[in-house]
């Protein structure tokens, strides 16, 4: 099925109950929202960003009772650097006339940034989306990027919106499973079959493994379960990426989804099959009838897999052992600060 909304990969966060408490309020103001909406840069900066509307033409789409969807636009200013080159080379030139010298590493730069400045206002606009989907259930919040830089930016802003929206502090931490991630999945891969959730979950086949010095082995297409795999795993590989497959029914030979999983926490190359996917939608006519069914399966399906998937890393920190852990963090920086 066709749907332009795409939510390939993820990063899970955990948010305090003020932002799912406003998000289930009957009507949102538009107004108040407005204020955050991404505007392109101004001529004198390279970037901006902010709230973009979801393919239903607002900043805020209900997916379903306890499950939204928001989606956040960056605006960078791209200047091609044969471009900027090619006006740099023009200043050092006159630079190299008027002082009768060649310009130094401070006058090389100075030149490079007046140049970037001038050509600023001129340069292309790269836009990018961010969607991201709120799980009142979990209260947890899914943010569409493979990127943990990325994910930050996106909660940052997040952080901001709600602190306004809700007239308090909300608190925003990564997901951070109870059990070592690295030590899980070399557990899961000597397997070689299944996660402790066998009925749902599936190890495919590819995996990154990295040594104690640091080199790395991607493996495509081979039996992680198989004598090749499991004997680099003997010799002091870890496992830093594994790839599995999911269903809800237990289907191994027809999963609905597969998804790779990594060290940082990132669930990506998340794919549904769409022979599965199009059962579960149920009949679906227009674009935005298809638009919608995508989504709302993608919601669910990214929701059963963190949740589940979760399990077998004995959990996750709720959100009050994170803010417990980041006051006594504070509390010994502070106190390092003193001694300093």
């Amino acid at each position: 099925m066709k749907s332009n909304f795409k939510f390939s990969a993820f990063v899970p966060v955990l948010a305090s109950p003020a932002v799912f408490d406003w998000l289930r309020q009957p009507s949102v103001d538009p107004e108040a929202i407005e204020a955050f909406m991404a505007t392109d840069p101004a001529p004198t900066s390279w970037r901006s960003q902010g709230l973009c509307n979801t393919f239903s033409g607002y900043a805020l789409h209900t997916i379903e009772p306890a499950k939204w969807l928001m989606q956040l636009q960056f605006n960078e200013r791209i200047l091609p650097g044969k471009v900027r080159d090619e006006f740099l080379a023009k200043r050092v030139a006159e630079f190299d006339e008027r002082e009768g010298r060649k310009p130094g590493k401070k006058d090389y730069a100075m030149l490079k940034e007046e140049v970037e400045f001038e050509l600023l206002p001129k340069a292309f606009i790269r836009r990018s989306q961010v969607p991201v989907i709120f799980l009142g259930k979990q209260r947890m919040v899914l943010i569409g990027t493979s990127s943990p830089k990325r994910a930050d930016e996106v909660m940052a802003l997040l952080h901001g919106f709600f602190d306004n929206m809700t007239k308090s502090e909300t608190h925003w931490f990564s997901l951070t499973p109870v059990g070592n991630i690295i030590e899980c999945l070399g557990l899961i891969a000597k397997g070689g079959v299944s996660t402790d959730n066998e009925d749902n979950f599936f190890v495919a086949d590819s995996a990154v493994l990295r040594g104690t010095e640091k080199q790395t082995i991607r493996i495509k297409d081979k039996d992680i379960g198989g004598h090749d795999v499991q004997e680099l795993l003997k010799q002091q590989y870890d496992v830093h990426e594994l790839a599995f497959a999911y269903d809800p029914n237990g289907n191994e030979d027809e999963p609905l989804a597969s998804f790779t999983f990594s060290d940082k926490m990132v669930f990506k190359r998340l794919k549904l099959n769409d022979g599965v996917a199009r059962v579960e939608y149920g009949t679906v006519e227009t674009n935005e009838q298809q638009t919608e069914a995508v989504i709302w399966l993608t919601a669910r399906t990214a929701q059963e897999i963190v949740t589940s998937f979760m399990d077998e890393f004995g959990g996750y920190k709720n959100l009050t052992e994170m803010k417990k852990e980041a006051k006594a963090d504070e509390k010994a920086a502070a106190a390092i600060n003193k001694v300093d």
